[in-house]
């Protein structure tokens, strides 16, 4: 498993971020996502939505660098008084051993 994030560690995460010191690129890769095969499921008993899609993610870095992610996510999505809430993700990838020495695009 490469994240098995809670809902403390994704707090400690925004909290870094809104620091300003958050890790960051510079310069900023150039990225391009491509999402496909959506597939949504029936609500299931709780009122949730499963949602499932394929990614590919290319990523350039200083001329030479290029990585290109592929694979699955699983989303499960919920309706809310406030609007649509993300209840869970989990991604998988196609290769087994992954071409990229950061994985900050995912979060």
């Amino acid at each position: 498993m490469y994240f098995d994030d809670t809902l403390p560690i994704l707090q400690v995460r925004v909290g870094k971020m809104r620091t300003g010191f958050d890790q960051a690129e510079v310069p900023s890769s150039r990225t391009v996502r491509l999402i496909g095969n959506v597939e949504v499921e029936a609500v299931d008993d709780a009122g949730c939505h499963p949602v499932r899609s394929a990614f590919i993610l290319y990523r350039h870095r200083r001329q030479r660098d290029v990585e290109i992610l592929a694979g699955h996510r699983d989303d499960v999505w919920r309706t809310t008084p406030d609007g649509w809430q993300l209840a869970r993700r989990e991604i998988r990838f196609a290769a087994n051993v992954l071409p990229t020495a950061s994985l900050s695009l995912f979060y």
